[in-house]
């Protein structure tokens, strides 16, 4: 009944299955958590675009093109901004193992 959220939903599910957004399990797993998706007991890259597609699916639109968006961006190895972003919101990091 909404194309453009299928269309952008498929879109998704296309460069998550040939890892040009997400491309790592570890990069999943903290896409989902800072975007509150649970993936239950998923252990693998197959079994969680299931979940993260339900998941986006009951949202609006905009909200689904906003997580999209940022799921371009989760594969990036500079986690500086999101250091960062700990830092200001107080929340506690482990110091780099030397």
């Amino acid at each position: 009944s909404q194309p453009d959220k299928h269309e952008l939903l498929a879109s998704f599910r296309n460069d998550m299955i040939a890892r040009k957004i997400l491309p790592s399990m570890g990069h999943v797993r903290r896409f989902a958590d800072e975007n509150g998706i649970p993936l239950g007991s998923a252990t693998s890259r197959d079994k969680v675009v299931t979940p993260l597609l339900r998941f986006m699916a009951a949202l609006p639109l905009v909200q689904v093109r906003s997580i999209v968006h940022q799921s371009a961006y989760s594969g990036a190895e500079d986690r500086s901004l999101a250091r960062w972003s700990d830092v200001i919101m107080g929340r506690r990091t482990k110091p780099p193992t030397p």
